[in-house]
């Protein structure tokens, strides 16, 4: 996910919208799918450190903010 967060923002630094904005749809499904906050055991299931959670979150606002995309809606 943080991955695909970072490619986002290559993507579109390099002028490439169509990828970019892929890449970053694919990491808000990805963390729509946590909406209710991080999961206490988060590191042991899905392997995601907290500080990655909030790099993620960062990364994400980031990202929609330079592609225009908004924030994602809530459920």
């Amino acid at each position: 996910m943080l991955p695909r967060l970072w490619l986002a923002l290559t993507y579109q630094r390099l002028g490439q919208t169509g990828p970019a904005r892929s890449a970053l749809q694919a990491a808000r499904k990805w963390l729509d799918q946590y909406h209710e906050g991080l999961p206490a055991d988060a590191e042991q299931k899905v392997g995601l450190h907290p500080h990655d959670w909030l790099e993620a979150h960062v990364l994400r606002r980031e990202a929609e903010a330079l592609l225009g995309a908004g924030p994602a809606k809530p459920k």
